[in-house]
């Protein structure tokens, strides 16, 4: 006992201190802090109000008010001042909106704020902090109609002034400082304070009093510091007037003297990360409960590998069933899915459920939010809770924008920030407890049809799974009918007795049966031919060389014998009559005298001669008997001779003899045996195959003896064994499996079609009765309650959060909503997506608070940003691809005299995402198909040069598109001025209206994106933007028009982002402005910023992967002139690989094309080097030869992916373009995971793609060859009938 107790000590120990560094790596304690130490202004991250304040100006007093009051915005800028101090101003504030905007839309983080005051000295040994104490929320906004007109910053009363925490963790953790429990509190108060004083001021109007506001608030806060024993020096403390930041440098830093800490009137208004408070809080809380003895924290044990105890470890944890789920056995039931999906797709839905973490690797376009949506489907169809967290505010819309599209969204409470999405969502809730919005349905019968749609599905998949279980099952050893099918000769009738044989062979043992009989033919038709003297014989191999003289002297024997006419021999039937014959002659030759015949030896004697003689009487003749006892010894010399000559014979040939002699045919058996010892000659050859018969097993001998006894007169035995053995072979399959029998493959494509619709239903009713199960468990306040007691108080409890929705004024923060009404508000919202911000925020820190967890986006999010949320789940899914971005840090920014080392830590805390981290812990799953570009030559870089080809890739069904998917701009007058290509920004807007203006002449809206490589050439870009805005009106209206698209959704507009921040955005047309040119000496200095740093050609593979229908490459410069040697990472090289891969593609230049993803992947395939043609089985060469002789050109294994169509015939009117795509039922049709994604998905898949595919089936082919590509023939006939623009480039 008190060995467990030293052990959980240990444990809890571990775990709260790795929990403590996670909590403070959240703030970045550390001085590339800003909001630990600002050294400068960053344009693109602040702005010092210093700057436009000019002496005796009230502004500086009314930014400071309005900030503490929460009162409106402030005009900073306005439009009419043109001095050259406000047109600067002006340019800055753009920068700063722009940056803090992109953050805002790309995260949901909102932490712009205004700083003020700010402290500053040293803590700890040397360490300097210039930092704001306070942080004022606001938004800084550009307003046309504000009086007047100009820049803004606005505060909100909703928003209160915070403390800068990650100052104060800094002023704890390095300069050991410490704050009391009624710290915050006290500062609550305080701001309390300056609303009093403020009314005051109200109060006094007209009096003369006035009571200033920020004198006020600062004096309290410099005492509210001295009474918490924070140091300042108030000598030092510069407070009486606004006070420019001057930067400060590490050198500056270094040589410095010490400062006490004291407060100065800096106003600095930007971007302050916080890490948020909430999750801080979270971290606070969470390492209370360990504190107070709770070790089990779920996942997050495992994440940071911290032991845990018998007691309490979950035999759910890994991915034990990773290989094991056969998709097929999972009923219709137990898969709940409103959308389509993969195999890839449905093995996630499956582990999520039986494992406590799933991690899934979906790269870029497999449908990582199409899974997140079947996910929510398949647990709110379970009764589950389930929590959406994303650092990404679009992927989180995206999801959303799916759910609502397939009728859930109204049960997802999408919250990106707590406070400005609040009462549109309480709006939203509230309309499902409106007595309006009841739902017919009845979940009873809803559940009923869903039972019977779901049984029908399993039904038709185990019928289809048979048929291709049947055709992939191994028999004889590891042969498939399958492939007997393709091997076997059409129409072949079986003509040998084999079954029995062919039922207990191994086929792995028929090449050596056939090599047998091969070598056996030639001489088995010549040695056991019915015809060959020697047919007869016993084994030859046996004997030796005096064995065949003493053969040649028995025959050389017995044909002289045989031959002789004086004496003729006297040969008798058997060798026991000629005995006999012999004796009894030789008895009437010795008995003479009148009473012989009377003497029984006599008479007895008489009777045999007659007998054997077959004579009615014997002549009683002395000289008669004499000649006769001289011809039987003659006979009883052959006889001796035959019966030596019987050993090497069979018991055929003996009575092949036996018959001879006994019929008198003693001249056919001279003849016989002149036959048998002339072919003596050949005793050698005779001898050699018998020895190879006598090799055979007997398996191979009773086959032999089959083509002896019916095939004699045929050519080719081997062949005919062959097709003998795969025709017993395919009947003893077939009996064995009946569903091969008839018409399988008709059957089985009206099944394909049965079970597509069955599938739509049965998505259709998975919503439905997810609906109607949520609305059965929503009580209608408005509706008059009845029952029991406990219903009447559910129905109060119903109401209450009822009006809780209805209220304008005093409404409940979201958290204090959850907290009071947990019971029943998520019976309303089964579902939440939120940032990890938000969860924090609005969620109670408990246990298993939500079933699901779904983390997606977590290449991006940073492991101190997540870990909190995971406490909140029962099972967890954490998904994204570690071949893309990393988590974006807000909280450095590069400063070229800044090196500092990095503290040495443990793994855990190295892994700098939570994808990463999990990983290490968890297999992961992958996602296999790739859906989002319509051309595979938008994905085949990315693919080969990241996913080692990996991803499943519809093939084009354009051979040679008319417009190359990728376009090459070249810039002929670029020129690289202050790391920005002005000239190339120029042509890319040039672009962009010319695509706007072919959109609206073909009434059609193509989103457009623009990606550039640093954030210098992005800015020259918008600049561009707003000139062309302002000076040309009709530019003005395109682009006016894209920004405010028909759908209002966010996907449409367009953007123009650097590659460091595109992940997670999808565009129709993608346009790249790679921004390097010569410089105006002619020189060419490339850095490749962000691409030369580690991980830098993640950031690549992001941007190139944009794309929905086009990439437009807008270049200054020829790929081969950029100079990567010396490059210390490889995103430059993959950078000039993807530009001169993007080159020729625009060129339609494939085979350079080929070459360069070639060198990408080794496993990279293009085509066959011998015969121009790569087949995956000969099946699908044989109809490709049948197809190519009736005059089609056939392309083979069209695709660079790991898909590919098997067969694609080109059209015979339009050679730029395929007509029709054959699959073989080969390994790609058995390599589907599950029968949904063989005859449903993959077929529609195609389809979307403009693909017409047929299947050829083997079993068709081997009953009808000829049947088949006339059914081939007639299909593209009736295609070539049909619209020859029925494809386009869209």
């Amino acid at each position: 006992m008190q060995a467990k107790t030293v052990d959980n000590d240990a444990q809890q120990s571990a775990l709260y201190k790795k929990l403590e560094r996670y909590r403070d790596k959240l703030l970045q304690i550390e001085s590339r802090n800003r909001s630990i130490t600002l050294r400068r202004i960053y344009d693109k991250w602040c702005f010092d109000l210093s700057k436009i304040i000019v002496r005796g100006s009230s502004l500086a007093e009314k930014v400071a008010e309005r900030a503490l009051l929460g009162k409106n915005g402030v005009c900073v800028v306005a439009d009419s001042d043109d001095s050259e101090l406000a047109e600067k101003s002006k340019v800055k504030l753009k920068s700063l909106y722009r940056n803090i905007t992109q953050v805002e839309r790309e995260t949901g983080l909102k932490d712009n704020y205004l700083g003020f005051p700010f402290l500053e000295g040293h803590i700890g040994q040397d360490t300097y902090v210039r930092a704001p104490l306070v942080l004022f929320p606001m938004s800084l906004e550009r307003r046309e109609n504000g009086k007047p007109p100009g820049w803004y910053a606005s505060f909100s009363k909703d928003k209160s002034p915070i403390l800068n925490r990650a100052l104060l963790v800094a002023l704890k953790k390095i300069g050991g400082y410490s704050f009391s429990e009624s710290f915050y509190d006290e500062f609550e108060d305080l701001l309390d304070l300056a609303d009093e004083r403020q009314n005051l001021n109200n109060g006094d109007k007209g009096t003369g009093k006035n009571h200033d506001v920020e004198s006020l608030f600062l004096q309290g806060l410099i005492d509210l510091l001295i009474r918490n024993n924070i140091p300042l020096k108030s000598s030092e403390n510069r407070l009486e007037k606004i006070e420019t930041l001057e930067p400060v440098s590490s050198q500056d830093e270094s040589t410095m003297p010490r400062q006490g800490l004291h407060l100065v009137n800096f106003k600095i208004i930007g971007n302050f990360p916080q890490g948020n408070t909430a999750i801080y809080a979270d971290y606070e809380e969470l390492l209370k409960k360990v504190l107070s003895g709770e070790i089990n924290l779920g996942v997050i044990d495992d994440l940071l590998e911290a032991p845990a105890t018998e007691d309490i470890w979950s035999e759910g944890n890994g991915d034990k069933e990773a290989e094991s789920v056969v998709l097929d056995d999972i009923s219709a039931m137990d898969l709940n899915i409103a959308l389509d999906s993969d195999s890839s797709q449905d093995s996630v839905i499956v582990a999520a459920h039986n494992n406590e973490c799933t991690v899934v690797r979906g790269p870029p376009g497999t449908g990582k939010s199409q899974v997140i949506v079947n996910l929510i489907a398949d647990a709110l169809a379970k009764g589950k809770k389930v929590l959406v967290i994303c650092q990404k505010r679009a992927a989180l819309d995206v999801v959303y924008q799916r759910l609502d599209k397939v009728g859930l969204g109204k049960y997802a409470a999408l919250l990106h920030d707590p406070v400005t999405d609040r009462q549109e969502l309480y709006q939203q809730l509230g309309r499902l407890l409106s007595p309006t919005g009841i739902n017919s349905v009845n979940p009873g019968s809803m559940k009923s049809r869903f039972d019977a749609v779901s049984q029908e599905i399993d039904k038709i998949v185990g019928m289809q799974r048979r048929i291709v279980d049947a055709l992939w099952k191994e028999y004889f050893g590891g042969l498939t009918v399958h492939q007997l099918y393709i091997a076997a000769k059409p129409g072949y009738v079986p003509r040998l007795d084999l079954s029995k044989i062919a039922a207990s062979t191994s086929y792995l043992d028929l090449p050596q049966l056939l090599e047998a009989i091969k070598n056996a033919e030639d001489s088995c038709k010549r040695f056991d031919n019915i015809t060959h003297p020697w047919v007869h014989r016993k084994d030859f191999s046996v004997l030796g060389f005096n064995d065949k003289n003493g053969i040649s002297e028995i025959l050389r024997t017995l044909v002289t014998q045989l031959g002789s006419k004086e004496p003729e021999p006297l040969v008798a039937s058997t060798m026991h009559d000629q005995n006999v014959l012999l004796e009894a002659l030789r008895i009437l030759e010795s008995e003479r005298g009148m009473f012989r015949k009377l003497k029984g030896r006599w008479v007895e004697a008489h009777s045999n001669a007659k007998r054997i003689l077959g004579v009615q009487d014997v002549r009683d003749d002395p000289l008669w008997v004499t000649r006769m006892i001289q011809r039987a010894k003659g006979g009883l010399e052959i006889w001796r001779n035959i019966e030596n000559l019987s050993k090497y014979l069979n018991e055929s040939g003996f009575d092949g003899i036996n018959s001879m002699i006994s019929t008198g045919r003693l001249a056919d058996l001279h003849s016989r045996f002149s036959e048998m010892h002339e072919s003596l000659a050949d005793f050698d050859a005779l001898q050699a195959y018998d020895a190879r018969k006598a090799a055979m097993t007997p398996m191979q001998r009773k086959v032999l003896q089959e083509c002896t006894m019916k095939l004699m007169s045929e050519t080719n035995w081997a062949d005919v064994v062959r097709e003998e053995f795969y025709a017993h072979w395919i009947d003893y399959i077939e009996r064995e499996n009946p569903a091969l029998k008839g018409q399988p493959f008709e059957t089985y494509l009206q099944n394909r079609e049965r079970l597509a619709k069955l599938l739509k239903e049965h998505k259709n009713l998975v919503v439905q009765r997810i609906a109607a199960q949520i609305e059965a468990g929503i009580v209608k306040p408005g509706l008059t309650p009845g029952g029991k007691r406990s219903y009447r108080a559910e129905y109060v409890q119903w109401s209450k959060l009822a009006d809780e929705f209805d209220k304008k004024r005093h409404v409940l923060p979201v958290r204090m909503l959850i907290e009071k009404y947990e019971s029943v508000i998520f019976n309303v919202a089964p579902c939440w997506l939120v940032s990890p911000e938000a969860a924090s925020t609005i969620f109670p820190l408990k246990r298993n608070l939500f079933d699901f967890i779904i983390f997606d986006e977590a290449s991006q999010s940073a492991v101190e940003r997540s870990l909190p949320s995971l406490y909140r789940g029962g099972n967890v899914v954490i998904m994204g691809d570690e071949k893309q971005l990393r988590p974006f840090d807000l909280f450095r920014v590069r400063d070229d005299d800044e090196s500092l080392e990095e503290e040495l830590v443990d793994e855990t805390m190295l892994s700098e995402s939570l994808l990463v981290l999990a990983k290490r812990i968890y297999g992961p799953r992958y996602l296999a198909w790739h859906y989002r570009s319509k051309y595979q030559e938008l994905i085949d870089f990315s693919n080969h040069a990241f996913y080692d080809g990996h991803l499943q890739v519809s093939p084009n069904i354009l051979k040679v598109p008319a417009e190359p998917p990728i376009r090459w701009i070249q810039c002929g007058n670029g020129v690289w001025t202050d790391r920005k290509n002005i000239p190339e920004a120029e042509l890319v807007i040039d672009e962009v209206k010319r695509i706007l203006t072919d959109d609206r002449k073909n009434t059609k809206h193509q989103s457009i994106g623009i990606i550039t490589f640093n954030e210098s050439q992005q800015i020259a870009i918008l600049d561009e933007i707003d000139r062309r805005r302002k000076q040309d009106p009709e530019f003005d209206t395109l682009y006016g028009e894209a920004e405010n698209p028909e759908s209002n959704l966010l996907d449409d507009r367009p953007f123009v982002k650097n590659i460091e921040n595109v992940q997670g955005d999808e565009r129709d047309i993608i346009i790249f402005s790679v921004g390097y040119a010569r410089d105006p000496d002619g020189n060419l200095h490339i850095r490749f910023g962000s691409l030369n740093q580690e991980g830098g050609e993640n950031r690549l593979n992001v941007a190139v992967t944009r794309a929905r229908k086009e990439i437009v490459v807008v270049c200054s410069i020829d790929p081969d002139e950029l100079r990567t040697d010396a490059a210390k990472n490889s995103g430059p090289k993959r950078l000039k690989d993807y530009l001169r891969y993007a080159k020729a593609i625009s060129e339609n230049n494939r085979q350079s094309a080929g070459v360069i993803l070639a060198s990408l992947y080794n496993g990279f395939k293009r085509e066959n080097s011998a015969s121009g043609f790569l087949f995956e089985s000969p099946f699908e060469e044989m109809v490709h030869d049948r197809l190519t002789q009736i005059g089609y050109t056939v392309d083979t294994q069209v695709g660079y992916s790991g898909y590919k169509i098997d067969l694609a015939v080109v059209h015979p009117d339009e050679p730029f373009r395929y007509i029709i795509g054959i699959e073989c039922d080969g390994a790609t049709f058995h390599s589907a995971k599950s029968t949904r994604e063989r005859d449903v998905m993959r077929q529609e898949f195609l389809e979307s793609r403009g693909w017409v595919v047929e299947r050829i089936w083997s079993r068709n082919w081997w009953r009808n060859p000829r049947g088949e590509i006339e059914r081939i023939r007639d299909r593209i006939e009736g295609l070539r009938g049909q619209s020859a623009g029925r494809i386009t480039k869209e």
